[in-house]
C-alpha cells in the first residue's frame, strides 16, 4: 500500500515542481537586503523577485539557515495586488540623493537644539529596489541604508515610511515563499 501512495505523491508533486520555474526575463521588481560588512563577496544578499507570469522568486544567501531559493506562483489576483501595492508605495518615484541630502540637512538643525535625541544603529543592510523600466526605458531603482535609524530620527518623513512598507511587502512575499513553496536548485 506505501509504494502505491507514495508513487500518487511524486507524480502530484513532479508537476508542481516542473510547474514552479519563473520566466527570468519578465522580471517587474526586485528587492535585494545586503549586509554592509559581506557586500560584493558573492552570494551574500537576501533578494525577493516578482515576475510577470506571477512567480515570485525569494534567494537566501549562504550565510542564512534558510540558504537557497524558493519559488512561489501567485495566482493572478494576488500577483495585481502586489503589483498594485508596489505601485501605490511611490518608492519607484523617489529620489534616494535629494532624500538623504534632506534628511543632513534636518539632522544638523535637529542636532542644533540641545535636548533633542539622534538616534544611530551600524551595520544595517544595504536595501535595494529595483523596478521594471519605463515608456522612457529608465529602469527605477533606489539604494538605501540606515532606514531604521532614518525611521528614529525622522519619523515624520513619507517617503521613509514609504519604503519600509514596501520593504514589508517583500519581505512578506519571501516569507510566504518558504512556507508554500519547495527548495529549488
Amino acid at each position: 500500500m506505501v509504494p502505491r501512495c507514495l508513487g500518487l505523491v511524486l507524480l502530484v508533486c513532479l508537476p508542481l515542481a516542473a510547474s514552479a520555474q519563473c520566466d527570468a526575463t519578465a522580471k517587474l521588481a526586485e528587492y535585494r537586503s545586503t549586509p554592509p560588512l559581506l557586500a560584493g563577496q558573492g552570494d551574500v544578499s537576501y533578494r525577493v523577485t516578482v515576475y510577470a507570469d506571477g512567480c515570485v522568486s525569494a534567494h537566501f544567501p549562504k550565510q542564512d539557515l534558510r540558504h537557497g531559493t524558493r519559488v512561489l506562483k501567485l495566482a493572478a489576483a494576488e500577483l495585481d495586488l502586489t503589483l498594485e501595492e508596489i505601485d501605490a508605495s511611490g518608492v519607484a518615484a523617489i529620489d534616494g540623493p535629494a532624500l538623504r541630502v534632506r534628511l543632513k540637512d534636518l539632522a544638523r538643525q535637529k542636532s542644533a537644539k540641545p535636548d533633542a535625541p539622534l538616534y544611530r544603529i551600524s551595520d544595517e543592510n544595504i536595501l535595494e529596489f529595483e523596478f521594471t523600466a519605463d515608456k522612457s526605458g529608465r529602469a527605477p531603482f533606489l539604494a538605501w541604508r540606515s532606514l531604521r535609524d532614518d525611521l528614529l530620527n525622522h519619523p515624520d518623513q513619507p517617503e521613509l515610511a514609504r519604503i519600509a512598507a514596501l520593504q514589508q511587502v517583500f519581505v512578506e512575499l519571501g516569507e510566504r515563499a518558504v512556507t508554500r513553496s519547495e527548495i529549488m536548485p
